[in-house]
């Protein structure tokens, strides 16, 4: 079985046990996980329709998500019991809300119908589309460090998390192949943590803020520093840009070689 089609099948084990009222929070943030990782790899192969479908589906638990997180968070900063009921009740509510919905059921029918032709796509072309992903990610990417250095708004920031993070997953899938993609790994999931935890804050202190916690206080204090350190992260994000384009060109003169030399590359490689 190769890496995609593991997706697929952690994806489905964790539906069945969400269904089966034995999922965790852990259970759903793997799902989630692993639905984004399919989603970024459809989008690689060309599939953008099958893409944008899981994308709103993934999208939909978004906010139970969201609650999950936000229920730990409190504990770890001793929220009192006072502040952590509501919280629980309202996660109660979405859950409730999603199953009502069949959330599950159609998502594991939607992963059945899915068409996977990571097996059936020429390597050859698959690599040309992964270069022409590369270019544009550093493209892009190096566009939003621009903005986001020059004026380090949230919408900025998030875009930059999401491109990220479709970078990631793009890389962890070309790196199960050829091993060869570590570093570049290394920045984009620190990128994606330091993002991620502004973007986290945020919401917590939307809800906090909506549900008159008596620890809003604190929350608000957390997101102002994850605020800060994201807005000074984009200035050191250079090597990414650097990184992907540098990948590209050796795909494309990879590319151009004949295929014993390609081999022999591979061998001292």
């Amino acid at each position: 079985m190769d890496r995609v089609e593991r997706y697929r099948s952690t994806a489905r084990q964790a539906l069945v046990a969400l269904l089966r009222e034995t999922g965790s929070p852990r259970t759903l943030h793997r799902l989630r996980t692993h639905l984004r990782r399919l989603q970024a790899y459809l989008e690689l192969a060309g599939e953008v329709e099958q893409a944008r479908l899981l994308s709103d589906r993934v999208s939909g638990l978004s906010r139970l998500r969201t609650l999950h997180v936000f229920e730990r968070y409190l504990t770890t900063i001793d929220a009192p019991a006072k502040d952590i009921r509501p919280v629980a009740r309202c996660i109660a509510k979405v859950t409730r809300k999603v199953t009502h919905s069949h959330v599950y059921e159609d998502l594991i029918e939607q992963l059945d119908r899915l068409q996977i032709r990571s097996a059936a796509i020429p390597p050859r072309w698959m690599q040309e589309r992964l270069r022409l992903s590369r270019m544009q990610h550093a493209e892009a990417v190096r566009k939003l460090i621009r903005e986001a250095t020059a004026h380090p708004r949230r919408r900025c920031l998030h875009a930059l998390r999401l491109r990220i993070k479709s970078i990631r997953y793009q890389e962890e899938w070309a790196d199960s192949r050829s091993g060869r993609a570590r570093d570049l790994l290394r920045i984009l999931k620190h990128a994606q943590t330091v993002l991620g935890k502004y973007e986290e804050r945020v919401q917590f202190t939307k809800l906090a803020t909506k549900m008159e916690l008596r620890s809003v206080c604190t929350v608000d204090k957390d997101r102002r520093r994850a605020r800060k350190r994201a807005r000074t992260l984009p200035s050191h994000l250079m090597t990414i840009v650097e990184r992907l384009r540098v990948k590209a060109m050796q795909a494309r003169e990879d590319g151009a070689m004949p295929r014993r030399t390609q081999r022999a590359r591979a061998y001292a490689g």
